[in-house]
């Protein structure tokens, strides 16, 4: 069959040109000119009419763990609708790291060594005549112990979620930053815009991908915690840099701080994660190339309004722990 649409007609799709085939599986479209040097193609739209063959159908639910439990069996509800399946095949689509399918090739599975994040495994049926797919997504939060606990990480802009975890992100140095979690309602913020709390480096107080990372989830906090940061260039000022709100004062508490600095840039040693709670005792650790070591205060308690004031800074006086304070990620945990 042949026809043509004007150029020079409007552009309605009520004007196009429909073709009506039946009895047909799969068609061919030629499109060439005539009396003229081109031809147009905007828009192909296929349609189907009638009532389509059966087909086999799966559905898989979306599960939650937490750890430490690091598998999930998945039983998908999968129709044939009269059509038989000849194989089954389990991938991984996505994921912090890489997870055991322990039955790639049946209907049902068990996925193992999982870490904390998100991953999507696809089931792939195949029939005589086409393949059929169905993702689930499994989400496997902290291990907390049971404790009331909030896990915040940082960086320069917005970063992809990680289950059980609050993203903080920003310019300290340009503004009042605050970030709740949702399960214990517990608040940090930036206590103050700028210097002397928030000094920049080149402009700058934060990263979203200059942290180390394993490449496989499997370091102190997850790679996307590590992947960014926040950092001050100032020495030790009483104004505070990061304020814990929300807690209990006749509780006590234990804070976890991760410090990580890449060699991106030609970033070289010393780097350093130096901190104090509530003006205190300083400690610190080595953040370059950073993936398993962190800095721990415990039986920390909060002041009367239910307040713990965190210290970021580096030492005057000495050149050894770098010229800035990293901190990559803070854990909040009630004792």
């Amino acid at each position: 069959m042949e026809t043509k649409y004007l150029t020079g007609m409007p552009g309605d799709y009520n004007n196009c040109i429909v073709h009506n085939i039946s009895g047909l599986d799969s068609v061919s479209i030629n499109i060439r000119p005539k009396n003229n040097t081109f031809t147009y193609l905007s828009l192909i739209d296929i349609g189907i009419t009638g009532t389509l063959p059966p087909t086999p159908t799966v559905n898989i639910s979306n599960a939650t763990i937490t750890l430490p439990k690091d598998s999930v069996e998945l039983i998908p509800n999968i129709q044939e609708n009269g059509i038989p399946i000849t194989s089954y095949t389990w991938s991984q689509v996505s994921g912090p790291g890489t997870g055991i399918i322990r039955n790639p090739f049946g209907a049902n599975t068990v996925v193992a060594g999982l870490t904390n994040g998100t991953y999507i495994f696809r089931l792939k049926l195949t029939t005589a005549t086409s393949n059929i797919q169905g993702d689930v997504k499994i989400t496997v939060m902290p291990n907390n112990n049971n404790k009331p606990t909030m896990r915040v990480f940082f960086s320069k802009t917005e970063a992809t979620p990680v289950p059980g975890w609050v993203n903080m992100f920003g310019d300290p140095n340009a503004s009042l930053i605050t970030v709740q979690d949702p399960a214990t309602s517990w608040m940090v913020n930036s206590v103050g815009v700028g210097y002397p709390a928030w000094v920049p480096f080149f402009g700058a107080n934060g990263s979203n991908a200059d942290g180390t990372v394993t490449g496989d989830n499997s370091g102190v906090v997850p790679d996307l915690v590590l992947k960014g940061f926040w950092y001050t260039a100032n020495v030790y000022t009483s104004d505070h840099n990061l304020k814990v709100s929300g807690l209990n004062p006749a509780k006590r508490y234990r804070l976890t701080m991760v410090a990580s600095r890449s060699s991106s840039g030609g970033a070289t040693a010393p780097r350093s994660g130096y901190y104090s709670i509530n003006g205190g005792t300083a400690q610190f650790h080595d953040a370059f190339m950073n993936t398993s070591r962190s800095t721990m205060f415990t039986n920390i308690a909060p002041d009367s309004s239910g307040r713990i004031f965190v210290d970021l800074f580096i030492p005057p006086g000495t050149s050894a722990y770098g010229s800035m304070s990293y901190l990559n990620a803070l854990i909040i945990q009630e004792e």
